[in-house]
């Protein structure tokens, strides 16, 4: 029957199967199940995020990373759309994502999602692979700075030439 697992061993041990092959991505990798409980956290989640699975296995993903968006927007929240639309089957996008690092400084990395629905169980887990972007992140935020600059020195210009050729123009 739907929503019921004819072997709960089977199903278990291809869960397990899941997180072994996670277990060697170079990228961070850790799973979420449909209650937002983050069941698995490989060693390069370990790496990255600055938290042993052991303090991150069986606890709600929400208070881990504390994530936001680009403009600031909380992500990691306890109503996760991104679980949300994993559990209905929707289309989820890459994203780009800030979180607060070990060593107390912004990390930005950039999210992609897998998910895994398991339908002898009717069980959703959500695969998070995350790869560090922060020196990305650090040359669009220069890139707009000269942008900026680039800006206000074509409008001094152009008040520089208004001014003259008012001047002249007398």
């Amino acid at each position: 029957p739907k929503g019921g697992c004819y072997n709960r061993r089977r199903c278990f041990m291809l869960e397990r199967e899941l997180y072994s092959a996670l277990e060697n991505t170079a990228d961070a990798a850790f799973v979420v199940d449909e209650q937002g409980i983050t069941r698995s956290w490989n060693r390069a989640a370990e790496k990255l995020f600055g938290l042993p699975a052991s303090e991150v296995v069986d606890q709600p993903c929400a208070g881990l990373l504390l994530g936001k968006s680009p403009l600031g927007t909380p992500v990691c929240t306890e109503h996760c759309s991104i679980i949300e639309c994993a559990v209905k089957h929707r289309e989820i996008s890459n994203y780009d994502l800030e979180v607060d690092g070990h060593r107390g400084e912004s990390l930005w990395v950039n999210i992609s999602i897998m998910v895994f629905h398991e339908d002898r169980t009717g069980r959703t887990l959500v695969v998070h692979l995350a790869r560090d972007i922060s020196e990305r992140k650090k040359k669009e935020v220069l890139t707009e700075k000269f942008v900026q600059l680039a800006r206000e020195i074509a409008a001094q210009s152009d008040d520089s030439r208004q001014i003259s050729e008012g001047v002249h123009g007398q």
